[in-house]
């Protein structure tokens, strides 16, 4: 199971769901450092993380490179 890529009100997110953290959290972790603009990852009560940016145009492209692994 991929990431989810949610854009919508406020900051545009990334998600990992708690079924899918196993798979894809290392992915996400490795490439973080290499996310060019501000960002944040939080933790949520039910297990899934997120990885929070105020440049939609940076995730998105950050976004594909974690999709190619």
């Amino acid at each position: 199971m991929a990431p989810s890529y949610l854009p919508g009100e406020g900051c545009p997110r990334g998600v990992l769901r708690p079924e899918a953290l196993g798979a894809w959290w290392p992915k996400v972790e490795r490439l973080l450092p290499e996310f060019p603009r501000r960002h944040e990852v939080r933790l949520y009560p039910d297990g899934s993380r997120a990885v929070v940016a105020w440049d939609l145009e940076a995730l998105k492209v950050w976004y594909k490179r974690v999709l190619r692994g």
